[in-house]
């Protein structure tokens, strides 16, 4: 699974662990995954095409594994990962994930301004 996948099935404290400290080990591993995909990226950026195209993108899904000490290894990076709802975790993920990126894209005001201009 992908990082996203990780934080929409653990969670941060609970099980009798201190809260504060609980949020701050949530806090520190997800500071780390996010260093290893923005080092990831950098290392990409030189390979993937450009486009002159503005509504031209790429989705990548990265399956990191957190071991015992609470580090996080790049285990692969997906090109266009599959978007499909294979099991109950594929939906907990991957409706936020699309809610997000059509946000981010701001797709609705795209299609608005589109229609508006027709």
């Amino acid at each position: 699974g992908d990082a996203a996948a990780s934080s929409a099935t653990s969670g941060s404290g609970g099980s009798g662990v201190d809260e504060a400290v609980g949020d701050a080990l949530y806090e520190a591993l997800w500071s780390r995954i996010r260093n290893v995909i923005n080092l990831t990226l950098l290392v990409l950026t030189p390979i993937v095409p450009a486009r002159d195209d503005a509504a031209c993108f790429e989705l990548f899904g990265f399956d990191i594994l957190v071991d015992d000490a609470m580090n996080p290894i790049l285990l692969e990076v997906n090109c266009s990962p599959a978007l499909g709802a294979d099991c109950p975790a594929d939906l907990r993920v991957k409706i936020p994930l699309l809610s997000d990126l059509t946000d981010l894209l701001d797709i609705e005001e795209s299609v608005r301004s589109q229609l508006a201009a027709q």
